[in-house]
């Protein structure tokens, strides 16, 4: 319990860390002649090495300077429901883009210049994923738009991917590394999950590779890491039916592993470890029906009760 409270306590002090910069920053949205609207994030948005705050005025996106100077971008659709800060195009200078179906709105700073690029009728913008996916200088920016993966990058183009026939998949973000390196070449893949299926789409090679699971799973906590000691990030998925799978996109191998005769058809995951001292870490499973924790090792396959 005192380990639990020590653990709590840190992830408190980084998260006051974090915050600090912004929360001191807050009073830039304000200025003695003038309120801006409401602090978005701060970022350095025309490149020159100081911080701006984004405020959101409603009617209007307000890039204020340290000191005070502010740059109004006005809304017609004052609408938007996410948004990015980020560099995306490669050039010093983060952009403010808007998503405001039909159109992302982006505002470029630095070039103090507003455009609106269209998506379609109906699009989420897949916030946690957005990530350098090609190797190239700035950011992309994924996007669902009914059966179709978008990407939005620099120079306002735009890559469409088909998915599936309806809209029933999504770009996975809630859990670490979904969109990361995992076919060992450049750039970073996205994981998307489909209803008994999984998709890797990789936007360096224009490939999406697609994995048959055959039941409801579910990817594990935390569950996007490197399993083998091999390049490239594996992914622990566990199905309904409680056998476990490892996928390996680089090598584009989906492994099974039963629990028959150990951890059983209902389990829980304990956590990842390192504990033989190879390449890649094992995976700990505490068994619902005996209550025993045992360690699984994807690297080959086996299972150990400690």
């Amino acid at each position: 319990m005192q380990g639990l409270i020590c653990k709590v306590c840190s992830a408190l002090l980084m998260a006051v860390a974090a915050v600090a910069p912004s929360q001191a920053f807050a009073q830039s949205c304000t200025t003695s002649t003038a309120y801006y609207g409401v602090l978005m994030q701060v970022a350095d948005l025309d490149g020159n090495g100081s911080p701006e705050a984004v405020c959101n005025g409603w009617s209007e996106i307000a890039v204020v300077a340290s000191n005070g100077t502010a740059t109004r971008y006005p809304i017609s659709n004052v609408y938007w429901t996410q948004s990015v800060i980020d560099d995306i195009d490669g050039t010093p200078g983060a952009e403010v883009v808007l998503g405001q179906a039909p159109h992302l709105t982006v505002i470029r700073h630095y070039s103090r210049s507003k455009t609106s690029q269209y998506i379609g009728p109906n699009f989420t913008i897949a916030v946690g994923a957005v990530t350098d996916l090609d190797g190239v200088a700035g950011k992309e920016i994924p996007l669902e738009s009914g059966s179709n993966l978008v990407i939005y990058g620099r120079n306002a183009i735009l890559r469409t991917v088909w998915i599936t026939p309806n809209n029933n998949w999504k770009v996975c973000t809630e859990i670490a590394n979904c969109a990361s390196n995992m076919n060992a070449a450049t750039g970073v893949e996205l994981l998307l999950a489909l209803p008994n299926e999984v998709k890797i789409y990789s936007m360096a090679s224009g490939g999406l590779s697609s994995y048959w699971i055959g039941n409801q799973y579910a990817t594990l906590n935390n569950g996007v890491r490197d399993f083998d000691g091999a390049a490239g990030n594996d992914i622990a998925i566990a199905r309904a039916d409680g056998m476990l799978h490892i996928l390996r996109p680089a090598s584009s191998y989906l492994q099974s592993i039963s629990g028959s005769g150990t951890f059983g058809s209902s389990w829980t995951l304990v956590g990842y470890a390192n504990l033989d001292g190879v390449a890649g870490d094992e995976i700990r499973i505490r068994s619902n029906t005996n209550n025993r924790i045992y360690r699984v090792y994807p690297r080959t396959g086996s299972i150990q009760v400690e």
